[in-house]
């Protein structure tokens, strides 16, 4: 709906004027689990994405617990 897209807007704005800050990558991976966790195929799609998001905050700060917690579990998920 509207309201995820202009979170997605903001976040990428986020990350654009901030990428060295791997809580904006972080956020975009949930934000894009949260809008497709009501739809499987939605859900495996988007996958790979959350994942390349959630990687890029881990290759900022490797001890970024979210990221890992979130990866992890979306990996649980496949």
């Amino acid at each position: 709906t509207q309201k995820w897209k202009e979170a997605e807007e903001s976040l990428n704005h986020y990350v654009s004027k901030a990428p060295s800050d791997p809580s904006g990558f972080t956020l975009l991976a949930k934000l894009n689990l949260y809008r497709t966790y009501f739809s499987v195929p939605d859900l495996l799609a988007i996958l790979p994405t959350a994942e390349e998001y959630l990687q890029n905050a881990l290759n900022l700060n490797p001890k970024e617990e979210s990221a890992r917690l979130l990866l992890v579990l979306s990996l649980i998920h496949i």
